[in-house]
């Protein structure tokens, strides 16, 4: 007897096409999320490393305002503080100083002495005398002192820098005994004859309430006519010797002239300008060296001695304003390159040294409407790619991680002390760039000088009483 066989259970083709077509599409949606939150914790990784090193890098950048390690690190022998010693110095950018011994802004107070740049005349006292003072305290420099020790000859002997010394401007060694209209005229104000036709000083000869030197005065003569309005053609032709001769060299107040003197050359100009107060008068008295006819000293008046700007061809007294309004000064970073003011940077170079170094930081830069004139440009370019140099937050880094720099420029423009911080950081992976930049507060230059030792390291400070200090940069 034939039976029917059962029925088997089973897919058909078509149902097992559309089991294997639904699995791969559930494979594919795992995989897919799973690249996709694999991708999710790489680009966090990354962010996390790159925010990461962009705080790292704002954090460097407060230190270096705070501690100017950028330009001196105190941790480091002498070979590698190029900011720190001090030389003699020549070439175009300082003439006419070219056998000048000058100091930079890391320089210690008591190498300048010992090398002759800013001596200590004899034993004159740096400290307050233990009169008693009007208020009744001893040894206050912010009251008036008292008559009888402003006017001891010895008090303007000192060539030193005093560190506990305020300038008060109740205190005769610190008044600039010049009259700010007098100006250098063009050919001196002098006529193809040889005759003043204008006085070289208009109100009088200066130099003799105040001089860089401690000998008795000699000063030039200079001719004159005494009445250009004379109604008598005769008298208006006639020439007059104006002389001056037997002024003493004693009670003549020097200590500021000696101070500008020696200041300017001790670190440089926008050192010199940081550590004078806010309303000094840049202009000093000699008797000897590049001076105008009336004794002011060159440097603070003419525009090719690389201190003074040149707008207006106005060459006369000027304060920190008058000469930092059109040209600036700034604090070069020593490890930034060495190249001439070319229109577009190079990329990479040799560091700045030795007498090239120096140079730079004696000198002006054109920073307002000058820069557009002649190399007025590639001058204020320089200057900012030179005072903000970035430089590596890593040495060493996998190529895979961000580039990280750090920069920190500090310059003097219109008067103020200005410090753009700038962290910058480039992502290899996207070629993303971001930059940070801010004006920042931060330590003076005299502040970083007094925390660092006067060998090596940082100085040790403690305002208990009796606590004994490290010497610092600024002690003498």
């Amino acid at each position: 007897m034939n039976r029917v066989p059962a029925a088997v259970a089973a897919f058909t083709l078509i149902e097992m096409m559309i089991a294997v077509a639904l699995g791969s599409m559930v494979i594919l949606v795992a995989m897919s999320g799973f690249r996709t939150a694999s991708q999710t914790i790489t680009v966090a990784n990354r962010l996390s490393l790159e925010n990461s090193m962009l705080r790292s890098g704002y954090f460097e950048a407060q230190m270096q305002l705070d501690f100017w390690t950028n330009l001196d690190d105190p941790t480091r022998p002498d070979t590698e503080r190029p900011l720190k010693g001090d030389q003699s110095v020549g070439g175009k950018l300082n003439w006419p100083y070219q056998t000048d011994r000058r100091g930079l802004p890391f320089t210690p107070m008591k190498k300048l002495s010992d090398d002759g740049i800013w001596a200590k005349a004899g034993t004159v006292p740096r400290v307050s005398s233990p009169a008693t003072l009007p208020d009744g305290s001893r040894g206050n420099w912010v009251m008036p002192r008292p008559l009888s020790e402003i006017s001891l000859a010895s008090w303007d002997l000192d060539r030193g820098w005093d560190p506990t010394f305020y300038w008060a401007p109740h205190d005769p060694r610190t008044w600039c005994r010049a009259n700010m209209a007098e100006k250098l005229r063009d050919n001196g104000g002098i006529g193809n004859d040889g005759v003043d036709n204008l006085p070289k000083m208009i109100s009088g000869r200066y130099a003799i309430f105040g001089n860089t030197s401690t000998t008795p005065l000699t000063l030039d003569n200079y001719n004159v006519r005494p009445d250009l309005n004379h109604i008598d053609p005769a008298q208006r032709q006639t020439i007059q010797a104006v002389s001056y001769s037997g002024y003493p060299g004693a009670n003549i107040h020097s200590w500021y002239y000696n101070q500008l003197n020696s200041l300017v050359r001790a670190m440089g100009y926008a050192a010199f300008c940081e550590y004078l107060p806010a309303n000094s008068i840049y202009t000093w008295y000699s008797n000897s060296g590049d001076r105008t006819a009336g004794g002011i000293d060159n440097l603070g008046i003419v525009p090719w001695y690389g201190f003074t700007n040149g707008d207006g061809d106005q060459r006369n007294s000027r304060g920190i304003y008058r000469n930092t309004y059109s040209c600036s000064y700034g604090y070069i970073n020593p490890r930034s390159w060495d190249y001439g003011l070319t229109a577009t940077p190079p990329l990479s170079g040799t560091p700045l040294n030795g007498d090239t170094l120096r140079q730079r930081y004696y000198q002006c830069y054109e920073s307002d409407y000058g820069a557009t004139e002649n190399d007025g440009a590639k001058r204020l370019r320089w200057l900012l790619s030179h005072a903000n140099h970035p430089e590596q937050l890593l040495d060493s880094r996998p190529s895979s991680w961000p580039e990280v720099q750090v920069s920190v420029g500090r310059i003097i423009k219109n008067a103020h002390h200005v410090a753009v911080a700038k962290v910058r950081r480039f992502s290899p992976l996207n070629g993303e760039l971001i930059e940070l930049s801010w004006t920042g507060l931060g330590t003076t230059l005299r502040g970083a000088r007094q925390q660092r030792h006067q060998t090596i390291g940082w100085a040790r400070w403690d305002n208990a009483s009796g606590a004994t200090l490290d010497p610092h940069l600024d002690t003498p």
